[in-house]
């Protein structure tokens, strides 16, 4: 039944949910908790209760999501490579075009899904240390002004940086946030 809970909510309707599955699922990083996104791995590492203890982040997350505006933030979309080293199975991100999800708009439930062009997305290439262009030419979303903004802002945040990690495989995918 595919790990499906019920729960009652206090107005007597139920809520049907289901684990975060990390093959299907994508872990949206808000704008302004992108730094706490990257920093928490290493300051839980100093909090007292783990003090003169082994630990190992075993993360299975292999998808995580961004807008559009904290991907062409070059500063920011910087730090993605580092995250391999908590986030070991991270191979996808994705890039939310337009209106972003909300989840404060109100009380669930609520279920946002990332659609996009089939075969439209950017993979990195170590062997050539540069992207390589899936999908066509017609550029993305039929916008060729969006296609050479993304391009750009790879170049420009990530390639310097994914030449110096270790991080051997990347895809960047357009998509739009769709609420259900």
């Amino acid at each position: 039944m595919q790990g499906i809970e019920i729960r009652p909510q206090a107005d007597g309707r139920r809520l049907f949910t289901r684990p975060f599955d990390p093959e299907l699922d994508a872990l949206y990083v808000a704008h302004d908790k992108w730094e706490e996104f990257c920093l928490e791995p290493t300051d839980r590492m100093f909090e007292p209760d783990l003090h003169d203890r082994c630990v190992d982040l075993n993360s299975d997350l292999v998808k995580i999501a961004v807008s559009e505006a904290h991907f062409l933030d070059s500063d920011a979309i910087s730090w993605l490579p580092e995250m391999e080293m908590w986030f070991e199975h991270l191979r996808v991100l994705l890039v939310v075009i337009g209106p972003q999800p909300d989840v404060d708009g109100g009380p669930g439930p609520w279920r946002w899904e990332a659609e996009g062009p089939e075969g439209a997305w950017f993979t990195w290439s170590r062997d050539k240390q540069d992207f390589d262009f899936h999908g066509g030419n017609d550029g993305i979303f039929g916008t060729k002004d969006l296609y050479e903004k993304l391009v750009s802002a790879a170049h420009r945040g990530l390639r310097k940086q994914l030449i110096k990690c270790r991080l051997g495989h990347l895809e960047i995918r357009p998509v739009f946030a769709v609420r259900r």
